[in-house]
């Protein structure tokens, strides 16, 4: 499982997810990247969650994006949530992106 941490100037992004997926109705960030974004990965860290029936393995990419345009454009493009640190404490995660968001504070 992959997400990217698409953040600018104290904001990220996220979306809801569906009713037919794990963890329904969370919300999480983007799950994939254009290729004109890649220049803006900083890093990754991976996560391991267990759930009851198997173990995930969560890669999170670090994108920092310094383009207004292209982040412009990546939101509009898919309907994205900008959110900061403490919006996104009225909201609900996974516990892996919670934590991951948590973090950031440290």
């Amino acid at each position: 499982m992959t997400y990217y941490f698409v953040h600018r100037n104290g904001q990220f992004l996220i979306r809801q997810r569906g009713e037919d997926f794990i963890w329904k109705k969370l919300f999480e960030f983007p799950a994939a990247i254009p290729a004109g974004m890649e220049s803006f990965i900083m890093g990754s860290k991976t996560i391991t969650h267990k759930l009851t029936h198997k173990n995930l393995s969560i890669e999170i990419f670090n994108v920092e994006v310094t383009s207004e345009k292209i982040w412009n454009d990546f939101i509009t493009e898919n309907q994205y949530l900008i959110t900061d640190v403490e919006a996104s404490h009225k909201k609900s995660f996974p516990k892996p992106l919670e934590n991951y968001i948590q973090n950031i504070c440290k």
